[in-house]
């Protein structure tokens, strides 16, 4: 491709003119430039979008295995005195859902925001959708419980009394 603009005037006419399957555009280089890169961020969505929930799912887990290592002996306890394995992954599987929760919320605020600042035609699309928020929000909880939830059996599977005599 090249821009109207790097081409002589007569070449543009004769292209124009002498060969029949071919038709110049006059575009803005910006505006090809854009399109391009639309095209390739189209290609690659699903590419992208997995690399970002397999980065969540992963912090989560990370995030999980630290938080169980710092409570270890709270959860020991509440099964010490009546607790059960099913309340300790409850607790954790909720505490990773709640901070998936507001990390999507505060996620989509931030990106909503940016969008009025940089666009506001496109933001205002964005906005009155509501399929977006709810399809974020409740993948993003759900890719945190997908994350915490090995660590959570783990930590509920483990040997509280030996934790305790430690």
């Amino acid at each position: 491709f090249l821009a109207a603009e790097q081409l002589p005037g007569r070449l543009v006419a004769h292209l124009e003119s002498g060969i029949p399957a071919v038709s110049v555009l006059q575009v803005d280089r910006g505006e090809v430039a854009e399109s391009g890169l639309r095209r390739s961020l189209m290609r690659h969505r699903r590419m992208l979008y997995t690399i970002v929930a397999v980065v969540v799912a992963l912090c989560m887990a990370m995030w999980s295995s630290l938080n169980s290592a710092e409570r270890r002996l709270e959860l020991a306890t509440a099964i010490a005195v009546g607790g059960t394995t099913s309340t300790v992954l409850g607790l954790l599987v909720t505490r990773a859902a709640a901070i998936g929760l507001l990390g999507a919320a505060v996620g989509y605020g931030v990106g909503v925001a940016t969008a009025v600042v940089q666009q506001f035609e496109t933001a205002t699309s964005i906005i009155g959708s509501w399929k977006l928020p709810l399809v974020l929000i409740s993948g993003t909880t759900l890719l945190s419980i997908v994350g915490a939830l090995p660590v959570a059996i783990m930590t509920a599977k483990a040997d509280h009394v030996a934790l305790l005599q430690e």
